[in-house]
């Protein structure tokens, strides 16, 4: 990967963690499960020496390093975590009428 892509994970890292501190009661595990993962893949980039905000090149990181930030990125793609979204998604629209998906 070259080039910023132009995404602050830290800034959607701290978005993420605000709202979790004040969600409901009934969509809070579902928060929290993105929270933790959201976290560890941020920490994984910043293992790996990788800027959460200024991603430019991975050319530079070792296979071990690659590996944990492949895992990392797969726990994002996981059923518990596309369950949760699903759940925030769910949640939002109907209590907020904010669709996230559009």
């Amino acid at each position: 990967m070259s080039g910023s892509s132009g995404v602050k994970f830290s800034v959607i890292l701290g978005v993420i963690q605000r709202v979790t501190a004040v969600a409901p009661g009934d969509i809070k595990p579902s928060w929290e499960l993105l929270l933790s993962t959201f976290t560890g893949f941020v920490n994984a980039l910043r293992a790996a020496g990788v800027d959460p905000d200024n991603i430019t090149d991975f050319s530079k990181l070792t296979p071990a390093q690659l590996q944990a930030l492949e895992a990392q990125s797969n726990q994002l793609d996981s059923t518990q975590v596309n369950d949760a979204t699903t759940k925030i998604d769910d949640e939002v629209k109907s209590k907020c009428g904010i669709d996230l998906e559009s």
